[in-house]
């Protein structure tokens, strides 16, 4: 797994960066995740826990 960082755009002199975070393909499919899926963020102290989000 790795984080990636990219420069999304400058704005007024400031640079603005988009976050990536890169998973395995064979974790991805151990998930069942596809492409498109929504999922959901939560971060609890240094931990950031990723989930799909269920339809409500």
């Amino acid at each position: 797994m790795k984080l990636k960082r990219t420069k999304s755009r400058t704005y007024k002199g400031k640079d603005y960066y988009r976050w990536t975070v890169q998973v395995h393909p064979s974790d991805i499919q151990k998930l069942g995740w596809i492409v498109g899926s929504e999922l959901i963020a939560v971060v609890r102290g240094e931990t950031l826990q990723i989930r799909l989000r269920t339809k409500s």
